[in-house]
C-alpha cells in the first residue's frame, strides 16, 4: 500500500511514485484520486488496475490541510 501520497505539485509524483516501488515483490496498491489524472496514467502504465472507488472522510468537519496537495490517500480498509 502506498498512500497517503502528498505532495506540492503533480509534476514530481511520477519519479516519487516510481522510487517507492522500485524492487518491491508482489502487489502494489495506491488509491488514486479521480481529480488527478497524470496519477491515474502513471498508475495504468505500470499495470496497476481500477478495483474501486475510495471516498476521503472527515469525522467532526473539514478535512484539514491543503486538499490539493493529497494525491493519493491511505485506505483505512487494509485490514
Amino acid at each position: 500500500m502506498i498512500g497517503p501520497v502528498v505532495a506540492g505539485a503533480e509534476g514530481v509524483l511520477p519519479g516519487l511514485l516510481d522510487s517507492l516501488v522500485a524492487g518491491r515483490p508482489g502487489p502494489v496498491r495506491i488509491d488514486v484520486s479521480s481529480r488527478h489524472a497524470e496519477l491515474a496514467r502513471w498508475a495504468e502504465a505500470r499495470g496497476l488496475t481500477t478495483d474501486r472507488q475510495t471516498a476521503v472522510m472527515a469525522y467532526g468537519g473539514e478535512l484539514p490541510g491543503e486538499r490539493s496537495w493529497l494525491f493519493a490517500p491511505a485506505n483505512v480498509a487494509l485490514g
